[in-house]
């Protein structure tokens, strides 16, 4: 009997308490600096899924190491989930063309010149594999519907799926600029 006391507060803690960390990522001033944000909280939406946390996170790490490496200026946030809700509208545009890992290993060896992790990993804290996946094919597959699409430069392409799918940004300090293709601070 006492038990059937006990199970109700226990699965509103349950239910209750992930809702909270997760609307603290979306509300805190800086989500990228939770340590909750390494979980993987949908950040930006479209109908065809989600962008997560962790993700984001991640992607911001490698281009924060990149621009450390480079002597450029650190990414924002925004710049961030940016590249990242593009390369989710491209991964879910329709292609006739996939790209391949083995098409991603071939183009970093032939066109880019990097065949070791000695030249990747100081600058990206990659290894070849990671570095392919995460940089490679998404700017291949960029490619490819840009070219499929007849857009002429990166940002129509970007500019025209915008406007074909709708994005829900959901930290309270962003919002997807439907007209530009990119994530702006409010």
């Amino acid at each position: 009997m006492v038990y059937r006391y006990l199970i109700i507060p226990l699965l509103l803690v349950a239910g209750v308490l992930p809702l909270g960390i997760w609307a603290g990522v979306l509300l805190g001033p800086n989500p990228l600096q939770q340590v909750s944000a390494a979980f993987p909280w949908p950040v930006a939406c479209s109908l065809r899924g989600c962008v997560s946390s962790r993700s984001w996170q991640r992607f911001h790490n490698i281009r924060a190491a990149f621009a450390l490496a480079t002597n450029q200026a650190p990414p924002t946030g925004a710049e961030s989930l940016t590249t990242l809700v593009r390369q989710h509208l491209v991964e879910h545009a329709t292609t006739t063309s996939p790209i391949t890992p083995a098409d991603a290993r071939r183009y970093r060896e032939e066109i880019l010149n990097l065949t070791t992790d000695e030249q990747v990993q100081p600058i990206t804290s990659l290894t070849l594999e990671e570095y392919d996946y995460f940089i490679v094919e998404p700017f291949l597959r960029q490619e490819a519907l840009r070219e499929l699409r007849h857009a002429e430069t990166p940002v129509d392409l970007y500019q025209q799926l915008a406007g074909e799918q709708r994005i829900v940004v959901l930290p309270r300090k962003l919002y997807w600029d439907k007209a530009a293709g990119r994530v702006a601070t409010k």
